[in-house]
Order: C-alpha cells, then structure tokens, then sequence
C-alpha cells in the first residue's frame, strides 16, 4: 500500500492545492474504504495583485503566505503532522507531452509474469526518454503517468497475466519550469508538509471524469482567471492540450471600466451576476457590457479547437464540459448553446454544452458541503488522482 494513505483502519487526511493567478484553492481530504474521495474541508483565497501571472509564482513570498493561510483554513487539525501535499500545475508556462511507446514480445504464447512486465517498462521508459520534445531548456520533468496498456490491440487494466506479441503503453508527462518547482518545494518545506507530486491539472480533470466514463470522447474547457484550458479527450484518455489567454478576469476589468468602479467591487458584482442575485435591469445591462468579451472569448476558443484538430477529415468530440471559477458567468454556456460558432469549427454536429461539477460523481463524498462550486474542480480532481497516483 502507499505510504500516501497509511493503512485503511486509521484513516489519515491530506491535502491538495491548486495556487491559481487570481486564487488558491485547497481541499483536506481522505480515500474511503471504496478508494471513494472523502472531501473534509476546503480553503480559498485570494492572490495578490501579480503576484502569479498565467499560473507561474512571481513573488514567492506573498504566495507563501496566502498559501499557507489556504492550507489552515481547509485543514482540521491543530498540525500538518503526517500531512502530505498534491499540487496542481497549470498555466502557459507548463506543457504536456504524450507519447506512444510499443514492445514486441518473443514468446507471445506465454503469459506476462511481473518480471517480464518489468523488463517491458523499462523498455518503454527508454522509448520515452528518447521522444522528449525540444522545449526550453529551463523546462523540468514534473511528472509521469502511464495512462494507457494494450496488448494485441486490446486495452487492458494491466498486463501481467495476459498473453500476446505486441505492447502498445501511452505515457502522459507534465514539465513546468525548473524556478516554479523549486518555489513550490520551498513552500511546502516551510509549513512542514511535504510534496507527493506535482501534476498537471488538465491530467487530474480528465482522470477524474475518465474514470467514470471509460470510453468517453469530450472537450474539457477550464476557464481559469486569466487562461482557458482546451483538453481533447477520445476514449477516455487525455490527447492534447492547448491554452489561450482570457479568463475571468477579462470581465471582471470590462465591468470596473464601464461602471467607473474599483476591481474589487467589479468582481463583486460580477459573482453575484454569475450567481442571478441581481435585479433583472442590471443584469440585462452586465450582459450588454459583457457582450462583446464573451464573443472575444468564444473567439479564442475556436483558435484553440482547431488547433486540436488533426487533419481536415478529423472531427472533434461534440461534448464540451467547462469548468473553473469563470465556467459560473452567465452568457459562457449560453454563447455556446445558441450561437453559430460551432460552424466554423470542425463538428460533425451541434456540440452539447455542460457545466461540470466533481461532487455529481459517486466516488466524490463532500462532506464539507462547500466543494460543489466549479471553482473547486481541479484541486478535487488531484486528490481523486492520489490513489493512483504512485501505480
């Protein structure tokens, strides 16, 4: 068993971070007998002005603090004691690669035993080391995860114990500049808590659904405050990943210049627009406002679509599901439900639109009554990742 969780009788509690531009997001949680994610509390706050740009820490020390104060307020404890910590990476700066790795085995009659399976990983791990794209040099190996096996053709869970001649193993990696994971390091070493992993939160997300949805093709948009993330999923299995860079806060500089407002009373107003807590007469004004940035972002998701598109003949899955804290604003969903936007981009149909929320799955138990909020998505999606996560 990992030493992550400890043993089953005595249940040990956890924490997982998402440090996004605008918040940090927290969850304190554990793995049911089920291996199901038990939610026991959850800690937000808010950034400081720049202090993280496009998901990369600018100033370490103003992190930190709002980090560690995120960090208290999810947990129940009087002490990080025996706490260890999953954080997400996200942003412009990370990239994610994935790579098709093969083996052909000679005795394809006999059965896999743990020993050969060994010897094939190692063998696969030599394929992938060997494909890693040219990025900058300053880009750092965060993590790696094989996602997918198949012998024959045929997918399997894993593969000892079967029979066959060919492997095929798909490897998903994660890199983020080798500065941002120092920080983070840095961070955790000073509230005593130490790091379990590093993991792209796109990757999470898409594990997370996936592992309810097996076979499921769908697009996954996290609008994020200052980056939306387009993920292809086809089977299950995350494809590729591409950002373009509006978010949330786009609307929220749009209604502090048009109301003559400060920022903080604009992101206010824009929460409570989101949330129709609002008279019928100024929201019909935020949405005239808000017009023409809404179409400016659906702009840009049509660039990142066709940017995940692979070929003129390629047809990309007509599910969209959107999540992240700017997924709540009305007039997202909307544009996408009602618009013709859809025609300019390579649909076999009409995509159908959805606002995901992890508590609608079975194996996520909230008990904190607090983690039902899109916002919340990515950071419940790392700890639903834990039990995997070492295999």
């Amino acid at each position: 068993m990992s030493p992550l969780f400890g043993k089953k009788k005595n249940k040990t509690y956890h924490l997982a971070l998402d440090i996004g531009t605008q918040y940090a997001k927290a969850v304190q949680f554990s793995i049911g007998e089920e291996n199901e994610v038990e939610i026991w509390g959850t800690g937000l706050n808010k950034q400081r002005d720049g202090a993280v740009e496009n998901g990369r820490i600018k100033h370490s020390s103003r992190v930190a603090r709002v980090v560690e104060n995120t960090a208290i307020e999810a947990n129940h404890f009087d002490s990080f004691e025996n706490t260890s910590l999953l954080v997400g990476l996200s942003g412009a700066y990370v990239k994610e690669h994935i790579t098709t790795a093969w083996h052909r085995r000679a005795k394809p009659r006999k059965k896999i035993k743990n020993g050969e399976w060994e010897q094939i990983v190692e063998s696969l791990r030599a394929q992938v080391e060997e494909s890693t794209p040219e990025w900058d040099t300053d880009l750092r190996l965060a993590h790696s995860s094989l996602v997918s096996t198949s012998v024959d053709d045929e997918r399997v869970q894993s593969p000892v114990g079967t029979k066959g001649e060919r492997l095929e193993a798909q490897v998903f990696r994660t890199y983020a500049p080798k500065e941002h994971l120092q920080t983070l390091e840095e961070m955790a070493e000073g509230m005593e808590i130490s790091v379990s992993g590093m993991i792209s939160e796109s990757f999470a997300t898409a594990q997370l659904i996936s592992a309810y949805y097996p076979q499921a093709d769908f697009l996954l948009v996290d609008i994020g405050s200052s980056t939306t993330t387009v993920s292809r999923i086809e089977g299950g299995l995350i494809q590729q990943t591409t950002y373009f860079s509006i978010g949330g806060l786009s609307f929220t500089r749009r209604i502090a210049q048009e109301l003559e407002t400060s920022f903080v009373e604009a992101e206010s107003v824009k929460v409570q627009y989101s949330m129709a807590q609002l008279s019928k007469k100024i929201s019909h004004k935020l949405a005239e406002l808000l017009k023409e940035d809404v179409r400016m972002w659906v702009e840009g998701l049509e660039v990142s679509l066709h940017m995940l598109t692979r070929n003129k003949r390629d047809r990309l899955p007509s599910v969209i599901l959107l999540h992240g804290g700017g997924s709540n604003l009305i007039g997202i969903k909307e544009a996408l439900e009602f618009d013709t936007w859809y025609e300019n981009v390579a649909f076999h149909e009409r995509p159908k639109i959805g606002v995901f929320h992890p508590t609608q799955l079975a194996g996520v138990v909230d008990y904190a009554g607090a983690a039902d909020d899109p916002l919340y998505t990515n950071v419940i999606a790392l700890a639903a990742l834990a039990p995997t996560f070492n295999s």
